[in-house]
């Protein structure tokens, strides 16, 4: 356990709003959650719903789609509601995925979505079908900063 896992959720900051994660990526939130680091992942949580999301740089000079490709290594044949397709520049792959958590059926949204500069992969964990369909708008809000310097 990291000290920020011992840390009382409530002394996590809240964000909430257009939310810049990195230099390469914002987040649209339009309820508050807590965010936390733990080890690489940025974890942005309220009740019944986290987000883990993970930043790649692109140093060996993938294409966006061959990035996403790389990041799909937990899909499985269970993955249902596939869909992969370019956005502009950007190319994102997204699936949902039910899951055994803590002995409890969790649902989990996965999204991942690259430039030619870095990727973001996101899975969202929901406790109920509904929540995460809830995720799969949140993460679709996701995009470059417009105010970030080329």
């Amino acid at each position: 356990m990291t000290t920020a896992d011992k840390q009382p959720i409530s002394e996590y900051p809240t964000v909430e709003g257009r939310y810049f994660l990195s230099k390469y990526w914002s987040i649209n939130l339009p309820v508050a959650f807590k965010r936390t680091i733990q080890g690489t992942c940025m974890v942005l949580s309220r009740p019944g719903l986290s987000f883990f999301l993970t930043q790649y740089g692109n140093d060996d000079q993938h294409t966006p789609q061959e990035l996403v490709e790389k990041l799909l290594i937990h899909k499985t044949d269970e993955a249902q509601d596939f869909k992969a397709f370019d956005i502009g520049n950007t190319y994102v792959a997204q699936y949902f995925q039910k899951a055994i958590l803590n002995e409890a059926q969790v649902y989990t949204f996965h999204y991942c979505i690259a430039t030619e500069e870095a990727a973001l992969y996101v899975t969202s964990i929901a406790d109920t079908e509904d929540l995460s369909k809830y995720s799969k708008q949140i993460c679709q809000t996701i995009q470059e900063p417009l105010t970030r310097e080329k």
